[in-house]
């Protein structure tokens, strides 16, 4: 038996922020916060000659942490490096035969999931709400930082950027 994700709400501290994460948004942000359970499947659209062709493929393995670096006047950026490696299941153009073509599979679904997460930041920090533990890393790693942030008030303004790498290691059934 397994458990599938609909979605994610959103809390600022204890209190439901008005803001949910659908489901392939809700994924995402397992991915980026290293939290994948062991089975995910994801769906994404690739063009081709015009056309456009449903790609599946499970997230084999996929790694994630924050990168905090303090600037100067405690202006921070956080980036999240999140490398995935993936299995495709299916693919409705066809055979995935030639290297071109992975290739191409790779740098779609790279920029589809690159996409995707950086709009789940987006709204994590619309809503105020630090699933990915900025502040937890803060207080551990950079504590004079946090004693000067108003963090309520300074969390929707760091710089947080997503960086999404992803590599095809299995063509699945399909080969």
């Amino acid at each position: 038996m397994s458990v599938e994700i609909k979605g994610i709400a959103l809390f600022n501290g204890e209190k439901f922020s008005g803001i949910t994460l659908k489901d392939e948004e809700a994924k995402t942000l397992l991915l980026l916060s290293n939290k994948k359970n062991k089975y995910m499947t994801m769906t994404d659209k690739v063009k081709m000659n015009g056309k456009e062709y449903i790609v599946s493929y499970d997230v084999a393995k996929a790694k994630s942490k924050l990168k905090i670096k303090v600037r100067s006047n405690h202006q921070l950026e956080v980036k999240v490096p999140v490398s995935l490696k993936v299995s495709i299941t299916e693919f409705t153009y066809g055979e995935v035969g030639s290297d071109d073509l992975i290739k191409k599979i790779e740098n779609t679904i790279n920029k589809n999931v690159q996409n995707k997460a950086e709009k789940v930041v987006e709204k994590l920090q619309k809503a105020n709400c630090d699933f990915l533990e900025v502040g937890r890393e803060l207080m551990a790693y950079h504590p004079d930082v946090w004693k000067e942030l108003e963090w309520k008030k300074d969390y929707a303004q760091i710089d947080i950027k997503p960086d999404v790498t992803v590599e095809v290691i299995h063509r699945g059934i399909i080969n």
